[in-house]
């Protein structure tokens, strides 16, 4: 697994253990851009737009086979704008 998914999912793994406030799609942009990470384009996340999404979907789908709980807690640390789960479609 990539960086950017390692940290997504160490990110996830501890908003839920700390039972933190869930982070939008548009917090994680900026938190990823702080990091230094870019896009498979070698882009900067956009906030609100659809990278950010990608990569969480991308994250999720690959813990499932091997660390669902790791899935699992990606599925509940990230929201959509609308609260909806960030990982899904």
């Amino acid at each position: 697994m990539d960086a950017k998914k390692e940290y997504i999912t160490k990110l996830a793994n501890h908003i839920v253990r700390t039972k933190a406030k869930k982070m939008t799609g548009e917090d994680l942009a900026i938190d990823l851009n702080t990091k230094g990470y870019k896009t498979y384009s070698n882009d900067l996340y956009v906030l609100g737009g659809r990278g950010v999404y990608t990569l969480l979907h991308a994250t999720y789908d690959s813990l499932v086979p091997t660390r669902q709980s790791d899935a699992d807690n990606v599925a509940t640390a990230f929201v959509n704008a609308n609260g909806d789960p960030a990982w899904d479609k």
